[in-house]
């Protein structure tokens, strides 16, 4: 009885469609899985930032943020406090400097330079955070994975504050008046300010919104 076997041209055939189908699936895959780790990595960031606020609070008896050393200049034995103090006491800081990129892109594909208007700091763990005390609150850039790519707003660069009760809200927040799951605000409409931000504006809302899925 004579065996069948594929032919040279149908094997060629076969592996043609298999490569045009990877071409076309596997981008989508990888572009899927980037988001999804890097949405665990800002939340991961706002989580930490989140339990050390609340640590400082009680540390030194205070029912605000707004009331501790990061404002007032003093802790409660009477030494002095700063906002450097907090970061350095709550986070391994590796270095006071050289924290993010010099440029930085827009979902849309807009570029911008990128300068920190308050306190530097590189974390032990890559990140990065620019933070700068004013009128009660603290207003936070931070990049999750210091100078290194990709350097998108939105994908590794997010601005928010932390209000003066202690609440992390994503910047631009608080004009919307919804809130998720986790009592974020959502930021209403403002949230869509970032797909043009080259400075992280809104995605936090956006992220946070969307129970960190990063769908934008």
């Amino acid at each position: 009885m004579k065996k069948q076997a594929f032919t040279l041209s149908e094997v060629l055939i076969t592996m043609s469609i298999i490569g045009i189908v990877a071409a076309l699936t596997v981008p989508n895959l990888v572009n899927n899985y980037q988001k999804e780790a890097q949405a665990i990595q800002i939340r991961k960031a706002v989580n930490e930032m989140t339990n050390a606020v609340d640590m400082l609070i009680t540390e030194e008896g205070k029912t605000k943020f707004s009331q501790t050393s990061v404002f007032t200049g003093k802790q409660p034995d009477g030494s002095s406090g700063s906002l450097t103090n907090f970061i350095k006491s709550h986070f391994k800081v590796a270095a006071e400097y050289n924290a993010f990129a010099s440029k930085y892109k827009s979902i849309s594909g807009t570029s911008a330079t990128f300068a920190c208007d308050g306190n530097q700091f590189l974390l032990a763990n890559g990140v990065g955070l620019c933070v700068k005390a004013s009128n009660n609150q603290l207003h936070v850039y931070v990049d999750t994975n210091g100078q290194d790519k990709p350097n998108i707003s939105g994908r590794d660069l997010f601005a928010y504050y932390i209000t003066s009760q202690g609440q992390i809200v994503g910047d631009n927040g608080s004009s919307g008046s919804s809130t998720n799951e986790y009592g974020y605000s959502t930021g209403g409409e403002s949230g869509d300010t970032c797909t043009n931000s080259t400075k992280g504006i809104g995605c936090l809302n956006k992220l946070m919104g969307s129970n960190w899925k990063m769908n934008y």
